[in-house]
């Protein structure tokens, strides 16, 4: 069973791309439209649309994440549909995802949380190299943001935001790696980066593997 979360508030051709893997992984799954707090009528209907041509959609929720609606009726549902099955994974494995995806994730979350409603979602981390050590590892990564108005916002006067965020994540990963991190942000502009499949293919890479 997956959840398949689009917005909203913006829909566009990553939801798309995501659709042809998930209707290509022939699993079962529930559309979630998600920011029903800041809708567009026009992306519901396509939302709907897309969801309703896919074959493995057994229904479809509208919810509002941030303030709880839908939820309970979401997980209702996802009870209902979720066949059981022996354990996939022993106790102690928390994730079956690569340390760069986990990275990447730890960032953008940090990114969000700090920054609130001025950086869209739309800001991507890629995970540009790691280097391994005995109690140490160095990770370089990139926040990739679509409009260079966005950049001084992410920065922070002198470069205050992008320490914190790297602060914040560095200790997030430390915990997680029960290591040393030493953690090297840098932000790039591409425009439009999420209107092409290209781009969205490469930074998304290990999301889509």
């Amino acid at each position: 069973m997956l959840l398949f979360v689009v917005s909203a508030e913006r829909f566009g051709e990553f939801d798309r791309i995501v659709a042809e893997r998930v209707q290509a992984s022939g699993i079962p799954f529930i559309g979630v439209v998600n920011k029903m707090d800041k809708a567009s009528t026009k992306n519901v209907e396509m939302a709907h649309e897309m969801f309703k041509s896919m074959s493995k959609c057994v229904s479809i929720k509208h919810v509002c994440a941030i303030k709880g609606e839908g939820l309970n009726e979401l997980l209702d549902d996802v009870i209902n549909n979720l066949p059981e099955s022996p354990a996939f994974y022993p106790p102690n494995m928390i994730t079956d995802k690569p340390l760069s995806f986990m990275v990447s994730e730890i960032v953008r979350e940090k990114i969000f949380s700090l920054t609130h409603q001025e950086i869209p979602y739309s800001t991507a981390v890629s995970v540009d190299y790691i280097e391994e050590f005995p109690n140490l590892i160095k990770i370089w990564a990139t926040i990739w943001i679509e409009r260079k108005s966005q950049k001084p916002i992410l920065l922070g006067k002198g470069g205050k935001m992008i320490k914190q965020i790297g602060v914040k994540a560095r200790q997030d990963i430390e915990n997680l790696l029960d290591k040393h991190v030493f953690l090297s942000l840098h932000v790039k502009v591409k425009e439009k980066w999420t209107e092409n499949e290209k781009n969205l293919n490469e930074i998304f890479k290990d999301e889509l593997s």
